[in-house]
């Protein structure tokens, strides 16, 4: 079973995630799951994160199978994740 890593960030954490993603080796086989709070500021973080970061980042859906070595932004009409099963 491989490793979920969550993280959360408020409104102005995009930045100091892109860094982080960044510092995220292509070889990590976890599955990170990202919840922004945006509030008003328009954005588009799973296009954001891509660019910053050699893993994979999808758009996530409710009923998806998560995988590793990707990472999963919650929708923007959510508060988390509803409905993302583990791929093992």
């Amino acid at each position: 079973m491989k490793a979920i890593v969550v993280i959360g960030v408020s409104t102005g954490g995009l930045e100091p995630l892109r860094g982080i993603v960044a510092g995220i080796p292509g070889t990590c086989s976890s599955t990170i799951l990202v919840v922004e709070h945006i509030g008003q500021r328009k954005s588009n973080p799973p296009v954001l994160l891509a660019l910053a970061g050699s893993l994979h980042v999808p758009s996530a859906n409710d009923h998806d199978m998560t995988e590793p070595a990707h990472i999963y932004v919650a929708p923007r009409t959510t508060i988390g994740f509803c409905g993302l099963r583990r791929s093992d």
